[in-house]
């Protein structure tokens, strides 16, 4: 390589010599070392099998990576089609009652959207009600058995953990026991922790939450590829690219050191909150870890900025002069449209990951034991399910009580999820860099006819179209 000046931000900008690029047209050294450049850029050049595409088409050159992709893609196809045969997504989205039915969502309880517990001893007994039973109903019950709740995470009712549970009005007003009744924090909501609020119902319900933000998701799909693919060729045109570095490097820093600030005082407020802490103590933990996190990496990237300066100066430089040849050469618009459509490709399958993954999570099937009409102590005692089949329309009938039993674990479910979405979107960019690769090896190692011949002498009228086919089932050596 030789170092040519050239005026961007100061600095020097490194160019290829003919000893590996080789085109007459580029640029020249005087002598016999100009033969010997060409002779050497010309051998360079007929071992590179991408100029010989077109002539001398290769198979694919990694069959046994080959087979382990098509494994790959049978399996993905296979889980995705169980998933979404099973979805049921309104059970990530809403508490059912005893009966499996959603509240709020299902055709008989839409005017019912908040799960209340009635018997604390019998979590499996929730109902739907139209609001959180408050001090005033736990005044008039006569009958029932009603303790004061809460509405808790848009869906639950839950107590106070000072608040008095007991078997009656009569009871709670202090005709009880002596030493009082036991308080919902030493029964109901443990019991609650443990039934409705362990890990994977906590990651089961983050899925279903994602449902609330979808429009959001999709609009960053479609726009940050844009913004962040047309803003840094638009500020390179006009010399703007030290600026533009500068700025983004003080601003990820100073929003991440934000956001990580916003999550400490958000665990902090919510620490005190009867259904955050109860039924979503993971999120508590995970905003903790997040804000100490986000918090260093602006303090890392904001010191950084200072004490590396000079080589933003430099990163700013190869960018301008990057984008500056790209757009001399004519390159600017197959390695756009590639880069673009990369970009959004990988959104894409991130939106569909994230619905399959709701799919997944929600695959379920309703549970239904059969029960014997109890009649005695002896008769209470639930049956065998295969009785009721067995014997139709005998005594063992089906009960009330239904519940879903979930076919995944949320946590390998989401492991898994990550490592195939990991795949998939590593094997999108790896086609871009190869479509990339191809497009700009042509241009370079291609002898243009004249000094003054177009772009698409040396990569085709249709480059991306030609490196497409060039690379369909075969790799770059």
């Amino acid at each position: 390589q030789r170092h040519a000046a050239h005026p961007v931000q100061g600095h020097a900008m490194w160019t290829p010599a003919p000893t590996l690029g080789g085109g007459g047209g580029r640029a020249g050294v005087g002598g016999g070392e100009d033969a010997v450049s060409r002779k050497q850029a010309l051998e360079f050049r007929a071992r590179l099998r991408v100029l010989r595409e077109q002539d001398d088409p290769r198979l694919c050159s990694d069959i046994p990576c080959l087979a382990l992709f098509v494994v790959y893609l049978t399996a993905v196809v296979a889980l995705a089609g169980v998933a979404v045969s099973l979805q049921e997504p309104d059970w990530l989205r809403a508490g059912w009652d005893y009966h499996a039915r959603v509240c709020g969502l299902d055709s008989q309880m839409l005017l019912r959207p908040f799960l209340y517990w009635p018997v604390p001893e019998q979590l499996s007994l929730g109902l739907c009600v139209h609001r959180c039973p408050g001090i005033e109903d736990f005044e008039r019950a006569l009958k029932v058995h009603i303790y004061p709740t809460e509405p808790a995470l848009g869906r639950f009712c839950l107590p106070a953990p000072e608040t008095e549970i007991g078997l009656s009005p009569v009871v709670v007003a202090g005709v009880g026991p002596a030493g009082g009744l036991p308080r919902a924090k030493d029964t109901v909501l443990p019991a609650l922790r443990e039934a409705v609020g362990s890990a994977d119902d906590q990651l089961r319900r983050a899925v279903g939450g994602l449902q609330q933000v979808w429009w959001t998701l999709a609009s960053c799909v479609v726009l940050v590829p844009l913004v962040a693919g047309a803003l840094p060729t638009v500020l390179a045109s006009h010399r703007a690219t030290l600026p533009a570095v500068w700025t983004l490097v003080v601003s990820v820093g100073i929003g991440s050191f934000g956001l990580g600030a916003h999550l400490l005082v958000y665990r902090f407020l919510c620490s005190s909150d009867v259904g955050v802490s109860t039924l979503n103590s993971l999120q508590l933990g995970l905003a903790l870890l997040l804000g100490v996190c986000l918090i260093a990496v602006g303090v890392v990237l904001l010191l950084f900025g200072l004490v590396l300066h000079d080589e933003l100066r430099w990163a700013a430089a190869c960018a301008e002069a990057a984008v500056t040849t790209v757009r001399a050469e004519g390159l600017a618009a197959p390695l756009g449209l590639i880069s673009l459509s990369v970009a959004a490709a990988q959104g894409f399958i991130s939106l569909g990951g994230v619905f399959l993954l709701e799919c997944a999570a929600s695959s379920a099937w309703l549970d239904w034991p059969a029960e014997l009409p109890a009649t005695t102590e002896r008769d209470s005692e639930a049956p065998m399910d295969e009785l009721a089949e067995v014997v139709p329309g005998g005594p063992l009938v089906r009960g009330l009580r239904r519940r879903p039993v979930f076919g995944w674990q949320m946590l390998p479910l989401i492991l898994l999820w990550v490592s195939v979405l990991r795949i998939a979107l590593g094997f999108v960019a790896a086609l871009g860099r190869g479509l990339v690769a191809y497009i700009v090896t042509r241009w370079y190692f291609s002898e243009p006819l004249t000094a003054a011949a177009p772009t698409w002498r040396r990569t085709g009228r249709r480059p991306v179209l030609d490196a497409l086919a060039a690379l369909a089932g075969a790799h770059l050596e």
